[in-house]
């Protein structure tokens, strides 16, 4: 007697049930193009009212463990995936199904799995996408950028910079490090968060968990220091980075997990939070990340004022910045530009025409927040 095509009932997924994951994803992209151009919307119902309580229940369930659930979870998935594959590649091939059964049963799992981590993405983080620009939530001005704000901006941040660098400790290459360890520092990023002294009211008591310092070394070959997974309402970072690298990266990310999700944003916030951090490193790692940004728009600008400001950059600094400089050039492979590309599409998918440049809009902020600080003083 000739075997079924099918799986057995029992270990079939109803399709109506299959039908209705994937609806739920189409349902979610339906509500995503409805509140393009909505941003108050977003901000009211979403950002400030489901998210907080989505940010806080999640964070809570996954932040208790030092080592990234995103991590293991990848590497289940991966692994599963490998097993379905063999496992229905000799199903065909033994004839227990036949090639059609299969690539209807591939694509119909396909489809589910879109719609369901789709929706669950969504809702659990991505709207944040559409919620009102910083600059409107905090009433700040960034038209009319000039030259001489960029320099100012740049010379203050050195300042900071440089002032920090001298209380840190160093490595045998002179490189700035921690006195705690790497996976110890990160635990502290959460301090800065609940600093007292944060300028913008919409940054004040936010929750985030402990950024979670990745195992395997994946992040440099994808050229990105860190990435906030949604899922599991985790900030990760690469722990081969440089230090003052991972710990700008870990407050970039927590300012992910804050609700802010355009990445110019999560910079500058990451940046305006952790130089209220009470530790010294926290607030050079901040300084020097911003100055990076400051600086490479000054070069655009004026490249004689940038040149000039360049010549006062300390001597511990520049060697942060060559060890940096060294670090990222190893990964600079077709890998690395093939995932450039593909976080440049997914960011313009998701709103952010500038896609990968959207990360230097950081200086607009840094503008914005120079002025605030100018108009205050008087």
């Amino acid at each position: 007697m000739r075997r079924p095509e099918t799986l057995p009932q029992d270990r079939r997924v109803p399709w109506r049930f299959r039908l209705t994951l994937f609806g739920i994803g189409v349902v979610t992209w339906a509500v995503q193009m409805g509140l393009r151009g909505r941003p108050g919307w977003v901000e009211t119902a979403y950002s400030n009212t489901i998210y907080p309580i989505v940010r806080e229940f999640v964070g809570t369930l996954t932040g208790w463990m030092a080592y990234s659930f995103m991590e293991l979870i990848v590497l289940v998935a991966i692994v599963w995936l490998i097993y379905k594959a063999v496992t229905v590649t000799r199903s065909v091939y033994s004839r227990r199904r036949s090639l059609r059964n299969a690539v209807a049963h591939t694509i119909s799992f396909t489809l589910t799995m879109v719609g369901v981590f789709y929706a669950w993405g969504m809702f659990g983080w991505g709207f944040n996408y559409y919620r009102k620009p910083f600059l409107q939530v905090e009433n700040l001005d960034r038209t009319g950028i000039k030259p001489e704000e960029l320099r100012a901006v740049s010379q203050k941040l050195i300042v900071e910079a440089n002032e920090l660098r001298i209380q840190l400790e160093e490595d045998e290459d002179g490189v700035m490090r921690t006195d705690d360890g790497d996976r110890a520092a990160l635990k502290r990023v959460r301090a800065a968060f609940r600093a007292p002294g944060v300028e913008y009211l919409s940054l004040r008591d936010g929750y985030v968990s402990r950024p979670k310092g990745l195992i395997l070394p994946v992040l440099p070959w994808l050229n990105i220091g860190g990435v906030f997974f949604p899922y599991t309402g985790e900030p990760n970072v690469g722990m081969e980075q440089p230090v003052h690298d991972r710990l700008f990266a870990a407050c970039h990310e927590a300012a992910h997990q804050l609700g802010w999700a355009r990445e110019e944003e999560a910079n500058f916030i990451g940046y305006a939070v952790c130089r209220r951090h009470p530790d010294a490193d926290y607030r050079y790692a901040a300084a020097q990340g911003a100055l990076a940004y400051a600086l490479g728009a000054l070069r655009q600008a004026d490249q004689d004022a940038a040149a000039a400001v360049m010549l006062t950059l300390s001597k511990p600094l520049q060697r942060d910045w060559a060890a940096s400089h060294e670090f990222w050039k190893r990964y600079d492979t077709r890998l690395a530009d093939a995932a450039l590309r593909v976080n440049d599409a997914y960011l313009k998918t998701l709103g952010q025409e500038e896609g990968i440049r959207s990360y230097g809009l950081m200086v607009e902020l840094l503008v914005a927040d120079h002025r605030r600080e100018a108009h205050d003083s008087r």
